[in-house]
């Protein structure tokens, strides 16, 4: 049996958890919540300057919406793992799994687009 919008205690209706005292899941999509991540982790972690770096020293061109070529991810992953201070290693792994997880959105979305407008339909 599907769970009630409404809280059968108070009658009122129930919160998304981006709410105080929510409980419900909120109602957005995966790129919503992937985008809304990346912009907290670049703020919060100075990951852009890490990212810049990255690109400058290992030579990796970025697409306009900043997601680089897998053979470029595979090549900063071979580099990163030969870093011995764990404190740059950090840094430069959070912007791979950033890029390796845009990789992987960016190419589910080209292999099942049908999927992707559907998953946007239902979800406005």
């Amino acid at each position: 049996m599907a769970e009630s919008s409404q809280n059968s205690c108070y009658g009122s209706v129930l919160r998304p958890t981006t709410e105080r005292h929510g409980t419900e899941p909120p109602n957005v999509t995966t790129d919503q919540m992937l985008d809304n991540l990346n912009v907290y982790l670049d703020k919060r972690l100075g990951l852009r300057t890490c990212h810049d770096d990255m690109c400058q020293k290992y030579r990796i061109k970025t697409s306009e919406s900043g997601q680089w070529a897998l053979p470029d991810i595979k090549r900063a992953y071979g580099k990163t793992q030969r870093l011995r201070t764990n404190t740059k290693k950090d840094g430069l792994s959070v912007v791979l799994v950033k890029q390796i997880l845009q990789h992987l959105h960016l190419t589910s979305r080209l292999s099942h687009p049908e999927t992707t407008r559907l998953a946007r339909a239902s979800s406005t």
